[in-house]
C-alpha cells in the first residue's frame, strides 16, 4: 500500500515457465524478486555449508548470454547492506530457487513474487508522508513486538529474522534521510 504496488505470488512448474515468466515480467518492469538458498551461491559465506533463504530482486536479463541482472548485497564483503547490481547465470538462479523449495520451504511449491503497480501518479512525496506516518504509528503502540511474536518461527528463522532487523532499519532510515534531503524537508545541519 505504501509504495502503490500489488505484489503477485505466481507458482512456477518447471525451468522453461520460471525463465519465460522471469523475463516476460522483467520486460514490463514488473520487480521480481526469487526465493533462494543461499547454499547454492558459490560467492556466498553459506556456500556448500548451511541452508540460508535469501531473496534476489530480477533487474533485467541477457537471454543470449543466460544472465539475470540482480540487485544485492550477497557479492560484497562488508558490512554495508547497500544493494548493488550483480548477475548471475540462468542455471545458478534456477538451482539455488529449487534449493530453497526441497531444503527451507518444502511445504510450498515453488513461486517467485512480482510487484505491479496499483496506482498510477503515486508521487514519492505521498510515500515519504505514509512511511513517517508509520514509524510514528509504531512508535506509539504498546503492542509493539506483538507482530513479531506473531510470525509463530522456529528457532533458526527467528534468529535469521533478528539478526537481519538492524540491515532493513539500516537501509530503511538511509533512503528515508535521501528523501528528507532531496525534498528539502529538513535542512542538511538537522540530517
Amino acid at each position: 500500500d505504501f509504495f502503490g504496488l500489488k505484489i503477485k505470488k505466481q507458482y512456477l512448474d518447471n525451468s522453461n515457465t520460471f525463465f519465460e515468466y522471469i523475463e516476460k515480467q522483467t520486460e514490463i518492469n514488473n520487480p521480481v524478486i526469487v526465493p533462494i538458498n543461499l547454499r547454492e551461491i558459490y560467492y556466498s559465506d553459506f556456500y556448500l555449508e548451511r541452508d540460508w533463504e535469501h531473496p534476489f530482486v530480477i533487474r533485467g536479463f541477457d537471454r543470449d548470454k543466460k544472465l539475470f541482472y540482480i540487485l544485492d548485497s550477497t557479492h560484497l564483503k562488508s558490512d554495508s547492506q547497500q544493494e548493488r547490481e550483480f548477475s548471475i547465470g540462468y542455471s545458478d538462479l534456477y538451482k539455488a530457487h529449487n534449493s530453497y523449495f526441497s531444503k527451507i520451504n518444502n511445504i510450498e511449491k515453488n513461486f517467485v513474487l512480482v510487484f505491479k503497480k496499483s496506482i498510477e501518479n503515486y508521487s514519492i512525496i505521498d510515500i515519504f508522508d505514509k512511511c513517517i506516518l508509520e514509524i510514528s504509528n509504531i512508535k506509539k503502540s504498546p503492542d509493539f513486538f506483538t507482530p513479531i511474536q506473531n510470525l509463530n518461527m522456529d528457532a533458526d528463522n527467528f534468529e535469521k529474522y533478528i539478526l537481519n532487523v538492524p540491515k532493513y532499519k539500516e537501509l530503511f532510515f538511509s533512503l528515508l534521510l535521501k528523501l528528507t534531503s532531496e525534498f528539502h524537508l529538513v535542512d542538511n545541519e538537522t540530517i
